[in-house]
């Protein structure tokens, strides 16, 4: 009886693991997209967000997405800016 239950619940945590992945995945690419764009037209001196900048892709690259989520807002905070607020997808 243990082994149906073992497995219904291993096969439903499997299908939810993705989908938390691909939203963490989503808020680095928006907040790339953000930084990006904070970046282009600030003025002064950037390099102290250039390296949160970085520091957030390589997080978010290497699937440490909530840590690329920290850095890249550290980043919009010393550009002046916040997170835009972007639609869900799909």
């Amino acid at each position: 009886m243990k082994t149906p239950i073992i497995a219904a619940a291993m096969l439903l945590l499997s299908a939810a693991v993705p989908a938390m992945a691909a939203g963490d995945a989503a808020t680095c690419q928006n907040l790339s997209k953000d930084v990006a764009t904070a970046m282009a037209s600030a003025i002064g001196d950037t390099s102290p967000a250039r390296v949160e900048q970085l520091r957030g892709q390589q997080s978010c690259q290497s699937g440490q997405w909530d840590n690329g989520a920290v850095h890249y807002r550290k980043a919009l905070r010393m550009l002046g800016r916040s997170e835009t607020v972007h639609a869900p997808a799909g």
